[in-house]
């Protein structure tokens, strides 16, 4: 009997550990994919209107420090917030959530309500 109880402790308490480091691993990584590339929208999709849209052309830099900074062509600077959900499925920006449905080295998308924006990493 001891050794059936012994048995389920350890398999509970190993389950909870892995779910825990996996859970940190993907914030980590995806905070590593944030932050080590320069990303730019490759394409916004309006769900609504069942259209893509042309978007002003912009860097994306998300910083370590949480800062989000925006450089469009013209030279034009924005800069605001961010922060990476726990769970690493929703990006705070500013006031708004996004939901990550894809992070990746090759695409970022982001989606808000009816709109998703495609990011792609770019070399400067």
């Amino acid at each position: 009997m001891k050794s059936i109880v012994k048995f389920v402790f350890i398999t509970c308490l190993t389950a909870v550990l892995l779910t825990a480091c996996e859970k940190d691993y993907k914030y980590e990584r995806s905070i590593k994919l944030l932050t080590k590339n320069i990303w730019q929208i490759k394409t916004y999709v309006n769900y609504a209107e069942n259209q893509t849209s042309i978007t002003r052309n912009a860097k994306f830099y998300f910083k370590e420090n949480n800062e989000l900074v925006k450089i469009y062509d013209n030279g034009e600077i924005a800069t605001t917030k961010w922060e990476l959900c726990q769970d690493a499925d929703f990006l705070l920006i500013g006031n708004n959530m996004f939901k990550i449905t894809v992070l990746n080295r090759r695409v970022m998308s982001l989606r808000h309500g009816d709109a998703e924006m495609f990011f792609v990493p770019i070399k400067e």
